[in-house]
């Protein structure tokens, strides 16, 4: 008999809701390879120069059409090292965020975001 579902308590899940999951996990794996690569970055040069090669990151809702949560956020700069104070548009819920698909927010800023991120050395 074929199951309806992943049934992780308490919600049920459908597989109409498994392809958005599978894709955000896919996008997680993807946002934390490029903050890990600005993060290397960064500590080389500190050791080469004494300075960050990024002083900044910016918060980019990309406006895919797919979520719109997210909207209000758009172009916020931080400190490289600084968290994002972000609200979920839809529900007010607050996350401090290191970057999109952060696994430490709560799902509903984190689940299934399209948003990216922008390194920079410009300060805002």
């Amino acid at each position: 008999m074929r199951s309806s579902g992943i049934n992780i308590q308490p919600h049920v899940f459908g597989y109409n809701e498994i392809s958005p999951l599978t894709e955000s996990l896919y996008r997680q794996s993807e946002v934390q390879s490029k903050v890990g690569l600005k993060e290397a970055e960064n500590e080389k040069s500190l050791q080469e120069n004494g300075e960050l090669k990024y002083a900044w990151k910016t918060w980019v809702w990309t406006g895919s059409g797919k979520t719109t949560r997210h909207r209000s956020n758009d172009g916020q700069t931080v400190a490289f090292d600084d968290l994002f104070e972000i609200v979920n548009d839809a529900t007010g819920e607050v996350d401090m965020m290191r970057y999109p698909l952060d696994p430490n927010a709560s799902f509903s800023n984190a689940g299934i975001c399209y948003c990216d991120i922008e390194y920079h050395n410009n300060p805002p």
